[in-house]
């Protein structure tokens, strides 16, 4: 049994509280507002935070039917955060898209040399987290990266690598680097070993990790950036106990987490921090009662 079974028994019915009549998840979901619109992205985190609690999708052919009816007809989505949120989601569900995403997949790989490797115009930390997001998807649905595109991928990324052995723009932080790290994983590029040293640099004894050296303070997204990143060089973080404090610090009365102590929750900083516990091997599963599964699906 866990030791936070009660803490994530209340992340259950938080996690069950967000989810509309349409079967769609929302996180700012108050319906004496008229705020209750499901969308792509939140049920996305919604279905991957029950994954990882190892409980069952409440009302599951009402979510699957809410996705079908953002399917755009012609398989061309109007951006990667969706099409990435979408077709994962899908796969949570073991469901396939009713059109094939490749020719989708083919033309945004195609405008990556054009759009994504502008460094003058573009915000290289949003574009980062696009590349690994469009990346993944290419490698699940088989649709190759030329070569041509991938030197010139890594050309750009090069003009990001500081001094201090990490990545980012304008200067190197914990969030940028882990974005790096991943294409180097998805691409099957070889890490610098510099790189860790940057990210061992980011390790702080009371956070578990900030998001430079310099820094003085965490979010959910820097510490899984963390975890990620040293797991990638096959080590581990040094500050264990500090992350999981910190993680469950975000916890707020509702059971959902934020990105700091003391924010509002939402279902993208949940994911996170379950993600978190996950890769710190916290017995997560083991610890949601079969009851609560039972009412979730009595909703």
């Amino acid at each position: 049994m866990s030791k936070y079974t009660a803490q994530l028994q209340a992340t259950l019915q938080y996690l069950n509280g967000r989810q509309n009549a349409d079967g769609g998840f929302c996180f700012y979901r108050y319906e004496e507002w008229g705020m209750s619109e499901s969308n792509v992205p939140d049920t996305f985190y919604a279905l991957s935070s029950l994954s990882i609690l190892g409980t069952d999708i409440p009302h599951r052919q009402k979510v699957v039917s809410f996705l079908r009816a953002c399917e755009p007809p012609d398989g061309l989505f109007p951006s990667i955060t969706i099409a990435w949120a979408f077709l994962s989601a899908l796969r949570l569900l073991k469901e396939k898209p009713l059109i094939s995403p490749k020719r989708w997949l083919k033309e945004a790989i195609a405008t990556i040399e054009d759009s994504l490797l502008n460094i003058q115009e573009r915000q290289w930390s949003g574009t980062l987290v696009d590349l690994t997001r469009l990346l993944s998807l290419c490698r699940f649905y088989n649709v190759a990266c030329t070569k041509n595109i991938q030197s010139k991928l890594k050309q750009a990324i090069s003009q990001l690598k500081c001094r201090e052995g990490g990545y980012g723009w304008p200067g190197a932080n914990l969030l940028d680097t882990w974005q790096v790290l991943h294409l180097h994983e998805l691409l099957h590029w070889r890490p610098q070993p510099s790189v860790l040293q940057y990210v061992r640099a980011c390790e702080h004894e009371n956070l578990g990790f900030t998001l430079t050296p310099q820094a003085s303070n965490a979010t959910l997204s820097v510490l899984l950036a963390g975890i990620y990143a040293t797991r990638l060089f096959q080590k581990e973080p040094l500050y264990r106990d500090a992350i999981e404090r910190y993680v469950m610090a975000c916890q707020t009365g509702r059971g959902g987490f934020a990105p700091v102590p003391g924010a509002l929750a939402d279902l993208e900083n949940t994911c996170l921090a379950l993600r978190c516990l996950k890769a710190l091997r916290c017995c997560i599963s083991s610890s949601i009662s079969p009851v609560v599964q039972v009412h979730s699906q009595d909703r």
